[in-house]
């Protein structure tokens, strides 16, 4: 299922995921698009709010495959989105 807006955070993160998957392209990707107060919520429950580390954490090899499932859009405010889904991927 896949609900969400054209051009919103739910697409971003598909281009994000796109991005991690192409040599070299992850961490500037993300630089460009972070906002600078920024929240990401992992599984595990880790939590990164680091915009430079998350950055950094970008620049890591690239996913060979990945799949996004259950991708929802959330705004729980008209100034907040909030994207959730599972994903299946392998380096």
């Amino acid at each position: 299922m896949r609900t969400h807006e054209e051009g919103g955070p739910a697409d971003l993160e598909e281009r994000g995921w796109q991005a991690l998957a192409t040599e070299g392209a992850g961490a500037e990707f993300y630089r460009e698009v972070l906002d600078d107060t920024v929240v990401m919520l992992l599984p595990g429950g880790l939590v990164l709010d680091d915009r430079a580390a998350i950055i950094e954490a970008m620049s890591g090899p690239p996913w060979s495959t990945y799949r996004i499932e259950r991708l929802t859009e959330h705004h729980p405010t008209a100034d907040t989105g909030l994207v959730t889904y599972e994903v299946a991927a392998r380096r």
